[in-house]
């Protein structure tokens, strides 16, 4: 019985995760009718700005905040400087969505540049968090 509700809980939480993907994206073609293929990159670009902010010791809500606004900025700047400008020239949808995979590789390269490929300890300190127990199961915060 331990590992059902274990089971469950992982489950809701991927399921809850693949779901904010998949509204993101639906969000971004419905308001700009471009598939926009570095939605993803620019949430990879936004954590690791998060993780770089904690390994600084900032504090997790200030971390996140930022990260957030970070990735917002990105994703105007891109909009408003790259796709405006590729629609008032009459690009092609084609030409639009190869932009973003342009914008996608180029955050793929730079994560790489400056994250490096090699893993590396995450800031979180998972040792130190207190189990709680409910139930017969308990997991650690």
């Amino acid at each position: 019985m331990t590992n059902f509700w274990q089971y469950v809980i992982s489950g809701l939480a991927t399921g809850a995760t693949y779901a904010l993907v998949a509204l993101g994206l639906a969000l971004i073609y419905r308001s700009s009718r471009i598939l926009h293929f570095a939605h993803g990159d620019i949430t990879t670009a936004g954590t690791f700005v998060a993780f770089t902010l904690l390994g600084y010791k900032l504090h997790y809500m200030l971390a996140f905040t930022l990260a957030l606004l970070f990735g917002a900025v990105l994703a105007m700047i891109f909009y408003f400087c790259v796709l405006i400008p590729a629609q008032r020239r009459e690009a092609t949808k084609l030409g639009q969505i190869i932009l973003t995979l342009g914008l996608g590789l180029i955050l793929q390269g730079l994560v790489i540049r400056y994250g490096g490929t090699e893993p590396n300890p995450s800031p979180f300190r998972s040792q130190t968090s207190k189990p709680f127990r409910s139930g017969g199961w308990s997991s650690a915060i």
